[in-house]
């Protein structure tokens, strides 16, 4: 888990899961509050989650999202996710 604070205060995080035994990490929540937002904080908050998975030795990372969160479904393409069909555990 990553997470983002300002002031002392939580302001966001992400949660990753070491899913290596099935061959890839699961990004399982990007969360950033509400008026925080639109800061890049959500970037910020992925990317050291890239170094885990270098870490873990594996090519995949998985994710879920909400189908009404346009702006998390633009990040994650923007970071090289592809639309696929895979069995959430």
């Amino acid at each position: 888990m990553v997470i983002a604070l300002a002031g002392g205060q939580w302001v966001g995080m992400v949660a990753l899961s070491d899913c290596r035994e099935k061959g890839f990490v699961l990004r399982e929540m990007t969360g950033v509050k509400r008026r925080y937002r639109g800061r890049s904080i959500a970037v910020s908050l992925k990317v050291p989650g890239i170094a885990f998975v270098r870490e873990c030795d594996v090519d995949i990372v998985r994710t879920v999202e909400n189908p009404d969160n346009s702006s998390i479904i633009s990040l994650n393409k923007s970071l090289g996710y592809v639309e696929e069909k895979w069995d959430y555990p």
